[in-house]
């Protein structure tokens, strides 16, 4: 009987138990591909050159667009033998692996000049401070400071659409992870050096977080594109294996966008950035979604004045429908390349053996957790539906007050016309003078806003009497 999950399925030969034990606990998770971010889509945003001078100011242009499709066999591989070298106490010096069953080393500064990153800094300044950075980009009650907690920060409180997409863009690569609505320790302070024009040795970073994923027993390995990386930099002909697919998209676009809270489409195709207090931010914006380093920050919240303005301006307008998910169709489904393969589909060399398992019976509480996300993204589209009504009605309390200002000046006008006109009728004199009189209160009682031409039988019997 033939075991899906023995290395030898793969053509993988490991050179000793300790690799093959590494194998035998990394083969049961779930592997997905890597994503990366969408030029079209940050177009479309007016985000593409914020974000891309802020790409290149941190070394992570070459990361970003390096688009390398992911392979399940070799991420594995590398995982299990990865042996990482580190010098002065902490700093990584080399990395030795295996790729294609043959063994191979690498410096972190082979690393660092391949992927285009070398950076000086991998250490924490002093004047880099978690909570007061946090609550500079996040949501900020006066006379309050928001701590941040890795626990609990979430990217949807980040307030600005550019920097939000890198942290987006940093958790699916290089900090690959499946579990990306949180906000990770390296996220912050990766944004934070990048605001103050510092390029971090991103070598450093990247194996320690690859080493992070070789030692996991549970959850979901995501690391594969910088993998296929350093497979093609070590000769490996990647070409010759069909490349995992995801079952959304290989890039950040709109449609995956929509689906992980970023921006959302009112039903007249007007694209607006979700913030978690309810704001929806028109987009493109660029003048005031750029962020130009530490010293300029007043698109860091996204809530001066010029941004209330513009929001008041072009109001949300609710769908009918929030877009599902789930019926979002990858935009390469219909398009020729690597990326086509069956989402589940495990990487066979022989194709005499028989097809691999599904990657959903790696787990026997697979329903389970398939049931948590629907019940945490329910709860989430009723959080959103929430925020959207409470907006809805506070922008109808104002008009409400509006309303109720303007008729008030009106009614009181009205009313000081017919206490006039009132006084006019006890003047009485014989020469008829009085008949012009209630003629010009007529006129004034109309120009005030009257009684809408309407003429009451009080009125009438006045006018009788005067004959």
């Amino acid at each position: 009987m033939v075991d899906h999950y023995d290395p030898g399925f793969f053509g993988v030969r490991l050179a000793n138990r300790e690799q093959r034990a590494k194998w035998d606990k990394l083969v049961h998770l779930k592997v997905i591909p890597s994503r990366y971010p969408d030029e079209e889509a940050l177009e479309a945003l007016g985000l593409g050159d914020c974000f891309w001078e802020l790409s290149r100011v941190g070394g992570l242009t070459k990361i970003f667009k390096g688009k390398w499709p992911s392979y399940r066999h070799l991420t594995l591989e590398f995982l299990s033998t990865l042996m990482v070298t580190k010098r002065d106490g902490s700093r990584i010096y080399e990395i030795k692996f295996r790729l294609g069953n043959v063994e191979h080393e690498m410096s972190i500064d082979e690393l660092n000049a391949m992927l285009e990153c070398a950076g000086e800094d991998i250490y924490e300044p002093d004047e880099f401070d978690r909570d007061d950075f946090w609550t500079a980009i996040t949501f900020h009650r006066k006379g309050y400071a928001t701590i941040y907690n890795e626990n609990c920060a979430k990217s949807i409180s980040i307030r600005n659409p550019v920097l939000r997409y890198l942290q987006k863009a940093c958790a699916f690569l290089p900090f690959a992870r499946f579990e990306n609505k949180k906000v990770a320790s390296s996220d912050l302070f990766l944004l934070w050096n990048v605001l103050h024009g510092r390029a971090l040795n991103m070598g450093n970073f990247i194996i320690s977080h690859l080493q992070s994923q070789a030692r996991k027993t549970s959850g979901t390995l995501a690391c594969g594109g910088i993998i296929t990386a350093i497979a093609e930099r070590c000769k490996i002909n990647t070409k010759q294996w069909e490349a995992m697919k995801d079952k959304g998209e290989m890039f950040l676009s709109i449609e995956v966008l929509k689906s992980i809270e970023f921006v959302m489409v009112n039903s007249i195709q007007q694209r607006f950035f979700f913030q978690e207090e309810g704001d929806y931010f028109p987009l493109p914006n660029p003048s005031y979604t750029d962020v130009n380093g530490w010293h300029f920050t007043q698109n860091w919240r996204l809530n001066t004045k010029a941004h209330e303005a513009i929001m008041k301006a072009t109001p949300f307008r609710v769908p009918l429908t929030w877009p599902d998910p789930a019926l979002l169709q990858p935009r390469t489904a219909h398009m020729a390349g690597p990326f086509q393969s069956n989402p589940q589909q495990l990487t066979r060399l022989d194709p005499a053996l028989p097809a691999p398992p599904q990657e959903e019976h790696a787990h026997d509480d697979d329903n389970d957790v398939s049931l948590a996300k629907r019940v945490d993204h329910l709860g989430t589209r009723i959080d959103r539906v929430k925020a959207s009504m409470h907006q809805r009605f506070g922008q109808l309390n104002q008009r409400f007050d509006h309303y109720h200002l303007v008729n008030e000046e009106r009614w009181d006008r009205v009313e000081n016309m017919i206490d006039e006109m009132m006084r006019r009728f006890q003047r009485r004199d014989l020469d008829g003078t009085h008949v012009q009189d209630i003629g010009q209160c007529e006129a004034q009682v109309a120009d005030a806003g009257g009684f809408g031409g309407e003429r009451g039988d009080g009125w009438q019997r006045g006018r009788e009497s005067q004959r």
